[in-house]
């Protein structure tokens, strides 16, 4: 986004969005010194973001899918391993979130907010 710096449109440069807030895209909450596990936590949470975003795809997809298929039974099966397959990448998605939880109870720290000893 460096290159927005040049634009400037007099009146607007005052606009704050009240929803985002302005830690977003930084690495606040996550503790910094150490980069890899900042690194993890982002991409992890990066990964659920995106598996949400496929899964909403997919379910949709194969909804469009079941509805145009004229009560072909090849249309309807394939339609329905779409929407079997989202579902299976949701237990996933909610698996992995689990799994993190479990993680942070069983060892009793922030897994995601990794404090790495340094000397």
């Amino acid at each position: 986004m460096a290159f927005l710096q040049f634009i400037q449109i007099p009146g607007l440069s005052g606009i704050k969005n009240s929803v985002i807030n302005s830690s977003e895209g930084t690495y606040s909450g996550v503790d910094n010194s150490s980069p890899l596990a900042a690194l993890i936590a982002r991409l992890w949470l990066v990964a659920v973001i995106l598996g949400s975003l496929a899964v909403i795809l997919f379910l949709v997809m194969g909804a469009i899918d079941w509805i145009s298929s004229d009560g072909d039974p090849e249309k309807i099966k394939k339609a329905r391993n779409k929407i079997v397959d989202a579902v299976v990448g949701l237990g996933i998605l909610v698996a992995s979130f689990a799994i993190v939880k479990f993680l942070e109870w069983i060892f009793g720290f922030d897994i995601l907010n990794i404090s790495w000893p340094t000397p």
